[in-house]
């Protein structure tokens, strides 16, 4: 069997989203020895390998915490960073660094703060905690109120009371964390609602009332009647069906004061968490507002360039050394699904005696979407006026000439 070598010695990186732009980028790399374990590229018993190269790289190597765009500056420093200048040395301990998206240039310091800590898992729920804090109470009270009046005071057999407990526990956890979550999504419904072009009904509701929603008809109707009705009903069709006599028809016999008691503390639950989970979801949305940069679809100035950007890096290879600086773009408007549209001419250069009435050109047209990412590009061939720069430079020159003609005569 063919043995082959193991990954290359690299960096493990970790890439961002843009919170302004939806741009993914890298922030940060570096060696993580959890991600490179010790290397087996000889066979047991050969003489030379490379694990102390390799744990000497491990401890040495170092590398600038974020260089934002495609190129990569490798530092390599001892430990002790005896190999720096002293003031860069000094610098390196900060960690002060900018995080600016390399598309749209926004600035996501705090998104990474928000994003990425804390990093271990069994930290997690103590930072959901401290985020949600009043959700996170209100649940395990009313769980705690539902499932005590559920045991002391509801007189049903084991099975049914379990399995309610159970429900209660999921209903309120789900809606919790559904509408917790949608706080990005809110945030984005704040800033894209004047831009949606005939919304339905659906699309009407807020991301933070629509998460928690499809929870309340599913526990409250669709398990119970799945469970308690049809499941019954199906083994009471069976047994029927293979049974002798055709006397034992299919019934479904339902506890009404059950039923009664799993609308009251499903639904009752549901209730109390839904308002408390939108109450605090919609005060992080608004922090949220408050700390990140607004969307580039905000504004009609903050997309051009971006598009424009794009338009550069997706054209180049059609035109060879760039033609995007000399293009003169005439037109601008926002499309009904929150993009821009965009029109730019590339006139031809013309050399005579005088102006002509029209000259060639190509006409650029990019359509984006509402993240300024190109949709649609196209370019015609067209004929047009020359433009007022072009008038005015060939002036100057007809200028120059007829004053160097009049010297020389």
């Amino acid at each position: 069997m063919l043995r082959l070598p193991q990954a290359p010695l690299s960096f493990t990186a970790r890439s961002l989203t843009c919170a302004a732009c939806q741009e993914q980028f890298t922030v940060a790399e570096a060696f993580m020895k959890q991600n490179h374990e010790q290397p087996e590229q000889r066979a047991p018993g050969t003489k030379w390998d490379i694990t102390d190269q390799w744990d000497s790289t491990h401890g040495n190597a170092w590398r600038e915490p974020l260089v934002n765009g495609p190129a990569r500056h490798p530092l390599p420093v001892t430990a002790d960073k005896t190999d720096l200048p002293l003031d860069v040395a000094r610098s390196l301990d900060l960690f002060d660094t900018t995080v600016n998206c390399p598309r749209c240039f926004a600035d996501n310091r705090n998104w990474l703060q928000l994003a990425y800590k804390p990093t271990k898992p069994h930290k997690r729920l103590w930072a959901r905690f401290l985020r949600f804090p009043l959700s996170m109470m209100v649940s395990g009270a009313a769980i705690f109120l539902a499932v005590l009046v559920l045991w002391l005071g509801m007189n049903f057999n084991l099975v049914q009371t379990v399995f309610l407990t159970i429900t209660i526990v999921l209903t309120a956890w789900l809606t919790t964390k559904a509408m917790n979550g949608s706080g990005w999504a809110q945030r984005e419904y704040a800033y894209r609602r004047p831009f949606m072009s005939k919304p339905n009904l659906w699309q009407r509701i807020p991301p933070i009332l629509r998460a928690g929603l499809p929870i309340l008809p599913l526990t409250l109707l669709v398990v119970p009647i799945f469970v308690f009705v049809l499941i019954p009903l199906s083994f009471d069709v069976l047994r029927w069906l293979l049974a002798a006599s055709a006397a034992a028809p299919p019934s479904v016999d339902l506890d009404r004061e059950f039923l009664r008691a799993w609308l009251f503390l499903v639904g009752g639950v549901w209730t109390i968490v839904y308002f408390s989970a939108f109450v605090e979801t919609d005060g992080f949305v608004k922090h949220l507002v408050e700390v990140l940069p607004p969307p580039v679809f905000t504004s009609v100035a903050k997309m051009t360039p971006v598009a424009i950007r794009d338009a550069e890096h997706a054209l180049r290879f059609q035109e060879g050394n760039g033609i995007i600086p000399q293009i003169q773009w005439m037109f601008v408007e926002r499309l009904s699904d929150g993009g821009i549209k965009l029109i730019g001419l590339h006139r031809e250069e013309f050399m005579g005696d005088e102006i002509p009435d029209k000259v060639r050109a190509h006409r650029y047209t990019i359509e984006t979407d509402i993240w300024c990412r190109i949709v649609k590009t196209s370019i015609q061939d067209v004929t047009v006026p020359p433009s007022i720069q072009l008038q005015q430079f060939w002036r100057e020159i007809m200028d120059i000439n007829s004053l160097f003609a009049r010297q020389v005569s």
